[in-house]
């Protein structure tokens, strides 16, 4: 009887061919990866371009890697995450990114903390925590210490203050495949865009408890993006309605919410601001930008974002055209 694999790395795509063969390589290449603990499964919503013709030369080659193509594309792209967590055998199920590679010797941290907690199957995550462009070209320049670091946590309040909108990244969410099958309504956030979001504080809300790993585990590669998203919309409003819905339904505290709203603003918003403002190589907009600052007006924090923040982020781009951190 065949057992499955430990791990399971669920891949949406749509129209990326040569980024998820990077993706894929990634994986391959990393210190761990064999067939008996690992498989990739790759759920496609009906892409028009070569990846079906090039994901065929690895699933002839690789026993445990699995390719399934819709024949409809669904109604709303992020539906296609719960499509490819469902499709996934593994003991874990882990969402990732069709742009989003693995930095080496991360997937082999993975495999072993999985192995570690198969028994008890408490709820556990592998996160990193600088993902925003400024972010990891700080931490390159100051060479921060990039050492496994590990938390847990017994109360949702305390996770949500810690680990804050690194949530919101499709590459850091992972769970238990008995929790992800045990959540209900698993799509009431899909026009939110953030769905990982809900599940992640859902789980957390039934176990009670949960271990995050926080490393730079993942690469996300350079793209370049069709269209471009409203980050104030996104980022801001729908990303903290769901806050909002958990904190209406007495299951996070005020206090919670209030810090994540201030956290989006500083550590995401306004970064996305600095950068609309000094290059045009971008993929979001700013449209909604002075509609969601109406909500920040009682906030001193807002005034202090724009004043100094904002500035300090604008300087750090333009120093980066010169010294060209990459």
């Amino acid at each position: 009887m065949k057992q499955n694999p430990l791990l399971s790395i669920c891949i949406p795509t749509y129209n990326r061919s040569k980024y998820l063969i990077e993706t894929i390589n990634s994986i391959i290449k990393s210190d761990g990866f064999n067939e008996q603990d690992i498989e990739i499964v790759i759920s496609d919503n009906c892409s028009t371009d070569d990846t079906s013709e090039i994901i065929k030369e690895l699933t002839d080659k690789y026993k445990n890697i699995h390719y399934f193509k819709r024949k409809q594309p669904t109604d709303f792209a992020d539906r296609n995450f719960i499509e490819a967590l469902s499709l996934g055998t593994g003991e874990f199920l882990k969402l990732n990114n069709d742009i989003v590679g693995f930095n080496n010797g991360t997937l082999k941290i993975i495999l072993d903390k999985i192995k570690e907690n198969l028994e008890t199957k408490t709820p556990i995550f592998f996160q990193t925590l600088i993902h925003n462009q400024i972010s990891k070209n700080i931490s390159k320049l100051f060479r921060l210490n990039e050492s496994l670091k590990e938390f847990y946590f017994n109360d949702i309040n305390d996770f949500i203050n810690t680990i804050s909108t690194a949530t919101t990244w499709i590459a850091n969410f992972g769970c238990w495949r008995q929790h992800f099958e045990e959540i209900k309504n698993k799509d009431r956030f899909l026009y939110n865009q953030f769905m990982q979001v809900d599940w992640t504080l859902s789980i957390l809300l039934t176990h009670k408890k949960a271990k995050v790993y926080i490393k730079n585990f993942y690469n996300p590669f350079k793209i370049k993006k069709e269209g471009k998203v409203d980050a104030f919309n996104v980022h801001g409003q729908k990303f903290l309605q769901i806050y909002q819905y958990y904190l209406n339904k007495g299951l996070i505290s005020k206090k919670s919410y209030e810090n994540e709203k201030r956290k989006v603003l500083i550590k995401v918003l306004i970064p996305m601001l600095a950068l609309n403002l000094t290059s045009k190589k971008h993929f979001f907009q700013i449209n909604g930008l002075f509609d969601f600052l109406k909500d920040y007006k009682t906030k001193l924090y807002m005034y202090f974002s724009i004043l100094i923040e904002l500035p300090l982020c604008i300087i750090f781009l333009l120093l980066k055209k010169f010294i060209n951190i990459s």
